[in-house]
């Protein structure tokens, strides 16, 4: 598998795998993950549906039973308990929607300290490829890592 022979055909075929991939993620994604514009825009088409809602999702108020969120400029709120949740935090979250302009929560994950995993995860991702890019080198001709002399 990891010989040198073949190895267009094997480029070709593993970019081909990557594009169905993408390709199927673009499709049934979008069935769903909604974001609440949609669903706001939609009330009759979206009543009583399961819908998960988790790109850019904060809480903007909290109260004893209920909370409300907010998407790119959409507010809604949310009934079901907050469970240590306060303003500013980002969540994803599992409900049912209601023509109303409500959500009735089923399920729900805050996403703590999210940008400092992600800041962490670059770094180390950084550090690995340096690492790696001092003993390898890229060559065109053949397509593939060598080590450097």
């Amino acid at each position: 598998m990891f010989s040198d022979n073949h190895r267009y055909i094997k480029i070709t075929l593993l970019i081909l795998i990557l594009a169905v991939l993408c390709l199927y993620s673009f499709r049934e994604g979008k069935r769903i993950y909604i974001d609440l514009g949609i669903c706001l825009a939609n009330a009759d088409h979206f009543d009583g549906r399961e819908i998960v809602v988790e790109n850019y999702v904060y809480v903007s108020s909290v109260s004893k039973d209920r909370f409300a969120i907010e998407q790119e400029g959409s507010r809604i709120p949310v009934m079901g308990a907050p469970e240590e949740l306060a303003p500013g935090d980002e969540i994803a979250l599992r409900a049912i929607f209601h023509r109303e302009g409500y959500l009735t929560l089923q399920e729900l994950h805050i996403k703590k300290l999210r940008t400092i995993k992600i800041i962490i995860s670059l770094a180390a991702s950084l550090f690995v490829a340096v690492l790696f890019l001092k003993s390898y080198r890229f060559t065109l001709k053949d397509l593939q890592f060598v080590e450097r002399a």
